[in-house]
């Protein structure tokens, strides 16, 4: 997985080795951020968390 700051959120592009995609990733601490929830990125390739508007692309 890799990430890129934008202005407004983060991107993220993941790979099939990532899946289930979960935000925040699996490889961060959730104690200051909000809830984990997963996210369905197979059919459409992207998606965006509805909490932090971070953006993650299937590769």
């Amino acid at each position: 997985m890799s990430a890129q700051k934008s202005e407004k959120s983060t991107i993220y592009t993941v790979t099939q080795k990532d899946l289930p995609l979960s935000c925040p990733p699996k490889n961060q601490e959730v104690w200051d951020m909000h809830p984990r929830v997963y996210l369905p990125i197979e059919a459409e390739k992207k998606v965006v968390c509805p909490y932090c508007s971070a953006t993650y692309i299937l590769k």
